[in-house]
């Protein structure tokens, strides 16, 4: 056996045993930071190092960790005047370890038509800051949708191989569960403030985000693609299962790789149909008119795509779901769920309010029209850029149309309108651009060959369709619930870069009902692992 140089062991010892002074200077050092500064800022520093560490050697962890921190970014023990989030602590990160990380792995820099018409979109908002006057609240507006873009491009960037889009989609799967389970919680249990409550000691859900609105828009974005996954997933286990228990007689260890794949696929079945129906639950206990609408516009897509084997399976569920929801429910409640969309239909066909007068009955539709019209009052100021844009708030009473409506509630309660007031035609012709993009990138996975990127391609047009409807009531990119939907765009792009497998010759039609492909035990496909440098990246979708 070798020996050491007799150099080299009195370094080595020098450092083991030697300077004791080290360890008591690192004892002292973590002592001070738990002493004198405040939580959770000490455990952040103290962990740092670590964190550090384990984010350059797995980059996934900053895609997984944005999209985490979406529902819980104001969840914590700090004040509420630190401006600090959980999707700033993460978004913060990626920018200072990306230049590490890019320069270890030298890997091509990955792109998409998706960034090019979000970059078109928030260079329109930039033209828009001609007309601003609080560029403070621009700037809040303009951060918002660059760590949309930042997520999307470090999804494509570091999701190279079947297994990381299996592990994303599982995540989003946990993700409806927890904040689903949240909001049912609270709505059973009647845990609103007296505002929420709708009678029978029952609450609407509002989840982390304190408002059942966002909720329902969250909970849409991490809902509806679990229809489609929990299919093909679905179909998957099954042919999984066969195959085990036709090689099953052929002895124990002969059947363990058959047996593994078997239970790993039928886990990320449940996993994809419990998500599903706590996220369809929790979206009804919403009692969100807007959510309501659509998720039955993104359900009709999803259906539609499908094809007709699949409409049994979800008017089933769709049964089940109504079944246990007028079982739960009582009198009381149910006539809240009418009240609720007879209010929609109102507040969407009253007329001019400027003068109306305001009563218990028509307030809230007032309320909802007379933010639209002061968004087309600003848009007619200002046609080709807007306001400017976050000025929407700042410029209200400027432009309210009703004196008992002049101060802004937040939003237009309609987007399309809330863009047009704050960058002009300017700004919702790059919003439109947006959507064709990733409706186009959603049709194309749809008809890939492969039954995933179908069964995604599918979600995509489905969550894309319930955004898009559902933004006539709402302003859906709020609270960075656009981090949530680009994640899942950009899983649709890599998707279809990864070679397919063969598709099924006898069934041309694009559902997700293709016999299951070969995987291994963790997910991967057998033929093509991959989206390493081996593979062209610099595909367009």
């Amino acid at each position: 056996m070798s020996r050491l140089p007799a150099n080299r062991i009195s370094t080595l010892s020098s450092w083991a045993g030697g300077p004791q002074w080290l360890s008591i200077v690192l004892i002292a050092a973590v002592v001070i930071v738990l002493a004198f500064i405040p939580m959770p800022f000490n455990i952040g520093i103290l962990f740092a190092p670590v964190a550090t560490v384990i984010l350059l050697l797995n980059p996934i962890l900053l895609v997984l960790g944005l999209v985490i921190s979406v529902p819980v970014q104001d969840v914590g023990p700090l004040p509420e005047d630190v401006p600090i989030t959980v999707t700033r602590v993460f978004f913060g990160a990626a920018l200072l370890l990306l230049p590490l990380i890019l320069i270890r792995r030298q890997t091509p820099i990955r792109w998409s038509w998706i960034l090019a018409s979000l970059l078109g979109l928030m260079g329109a908002m930039l033209v828009s800051l001609l007309n601003a006057g609080d560029l403070g609240s621009s700037f809040e507006e303009l951060y918002r949708w660059f760590v949309a873009l930042v997520a999307i491009w470090l999804t494509l960037q570091f999701l190279e191989t079947r297994r990381h889009i299996v592990i994303g989609l599982a995540l989003i799967a946990i993700l409806a569960i927890a904040q689903g389970g949240l909001g049912l919680g609270q709505a059973i249990t009647g845990a609103g403030p007296s505002s929420f409550q709708i009678g029978a000691g029952f609450s609407r859900a509002f989840g982390t985000f304190g408002m059942p609105n966002s909720f329902a828009a969250y909970m849409e974005m991490v809902t509806l693609p679990l229809i489609p996954l929990s299919i093909w997933a679905g179909v998957r286990a099954s042919a999984h299962v066969r195959e085990y228990l036709r090689v099953r007689p052929s002895g124990f260890l002969a059947s363990k790789e058959l047996r593994s794949r078997a239970i790993f696929s039928a886990a990320l079945f449940a996993l994809f149909a419990i998500g599903m129906i706590i996220g369809l639950s929790a979206i009804a206990v919403s009692f969100s008119r807007g959510g309501w609408v659509g998720t039955i516009a993104g359900i009709a897509v999803i259906v539609i795509l499908l094809g007709r084997r699949a409409i049994l399976t979800t008017a089933v569920s769709a049964l089940l779901l109504t079944f246990g929801l007028l079982i739960g429910a009582s009198g009381a409640i149910l006539t809240v769920i009418e009240e609720r969309f007879v209010q929609l239909v109102d507040q969407v066909r009253i007329g001019d309010v400027r003068g109306m007068p305001v009563t218990d009955d028509n307030f809230a539709a007032i309320e909802r029209m007379s933010h639209w019209q002061t968004a087309i009052a600003m848009w007619d100021q200002y046609p080709w850029l807007g306001v400017g844009v976050g000025n929407f708030d700042d410029r209200f009473t400027e432009f309210a149309v009703h004196p008992q409506f002049s101060e802004s509630q937040g939003h237009a309660h309609n987007y399309y309108l809330h863009l047009l007031a704050e960058t002009g035609l300017l700004g919702l012709a790059a919003y439109v651009v947006l959507a064709i993009t990733v409706l186009v990138v959603g049709w194309r996975a749809y008809r890939h060959p492969d039954a995933l990127a179908r069964a995604i391609g599918i979600g995509v047009l489905g969550t894309t369709t319930a955004l898009l409807v559902h933004n006539i009531f709402e302003n859906l990119h709020v609270l960075n619930i656009t981090v949530q939907m680009g994640f899942f765009w950009a899983i649709a792009i890599l998707v279809t870069r990864l070679p397919s497998e063969e598709s099924d010759t006898a069934d041309e039609s694009p559902s997700v009902h293709s016999p299951a492909m070969q995987y291994d035990s963790e997910g991967r496909n057998e033929r093509s692992h991959d989206l390493r440098p081996s593979v062209s990246v610099r595909e367009h979708n």
